[in-house]
């Protein structure tokens, strides 16, 4: 069989920024376009226009500039997963029940969600969870000690009560919860769920959070693991599979690193 000739064509593209893609081929090989974004463990030529969209990169800024210390703090181009982030907010919108993030830090994506889904002019709350000073050591078990996850945002995380605080005044409809999880989540009454953020990076207090959870979800309510694709966090992934196969569902591997499972 005579292979098939590449078609000839030119697809031009203008971005935002001025930038102008071309992807095109001359009949005999097709012309790779450059990069439409590269970072956070993700590379692609594909269309990434969602990312300059003027809500989101308002969002974005607003969970870049928060506060945070990790990797040395600012902007640490996470555009694409928080992009995701924002994307299941925006479903969940449309959905009965409350939000919940478990691992807020200084809330480097629930503030980008709040803003990109106007949170604040909703009767929904959204219930965060976290110490604010840091991983308790002893959540962690000794497989993930012995590949070193205890160490890897060892010097991120401090107390940060205060700057939460400011943070998040702007939205009276977000309620910060101070302590432990799993302990923590018994002290709040939250009724049902559409948007469930878990980012505790161990094991431990992430399921005891998905298993609390799980029941309270709503239909369509979206499951977001920040963890779960990285190989360093692979005990997480391994629990989870777990979690999702007892429950006859399946968990899609964003090429970011998180997952993201829907309730049926």
């Amino acid at each position: 069989m005579s292979a098939v000739p590449a078609p000839q064509f030119t697809v031009e593209l203008q971005l935002n920024d001025g930038t102008t893609l071309v992807n095109a081929s001359d009949g005999n090989r097709w012309i790779r376009p450059p990069y439409t974004y590269s970072g956070d463990g993700y590379t692609t030529h594909h269309n990434a226009s969602c990312l300059q969209e003027e809500k989101f990169v308002e969002a974005y800024q607003k969970g870049m500039n928060s506060g945070h210390k990790i990797a040395g703090g600012g902007d640490i181009h996470l555009e694409w997963r928080v992009y995701q982030y924002c994307w299941a907010g925006f479903h969940a919108m449309h959905l009965e029940g409350d939000f919940v993030e478990c691992g807020v830090n200084t809330g480097i994506c629930s503030l980008a969600v709040m803003h990109y889904t106007n949170f604040v002019k909703s009767e929904k709350k959204f219930f965060l969870f976290d110490t604010f000073e840091g991983i308790p050591m002893d959540q962690f078990t000794k497989e993930e000690i012995d590949i070193g996850i205890d160490q890897v945002h060892a010097e991120s995380y401090e107390d940060i009560w205060s700057l939460v605080q400011r943070n998040f005044a702007p939205y009276p409809n977000a309620k910060l919860v101070r302590g432990r999880v799993p302990e923590s989540l018994q002290t709040v009454n939250i009724d049902k769920v559409a948007y469930l953020a878990i980012d505790m990076n161990a094991v431990v207090p992430e399921i005891a959070a998905a298993e609390h959870f799980w029941e309270k979800m709503v239909p369509g309510a979206v499951m977001v693991l920040d963890d779960y694709g990285w190989l360093h966090h692979v005990h997480q992934k391994t629990a989870f599979d777990k979690f999702a196969a007892e429950r006859a569902v399946k968990i899609f591997n964003m090429p970011t690193g998180q997952g993201m499972l829907i309730k049926p």
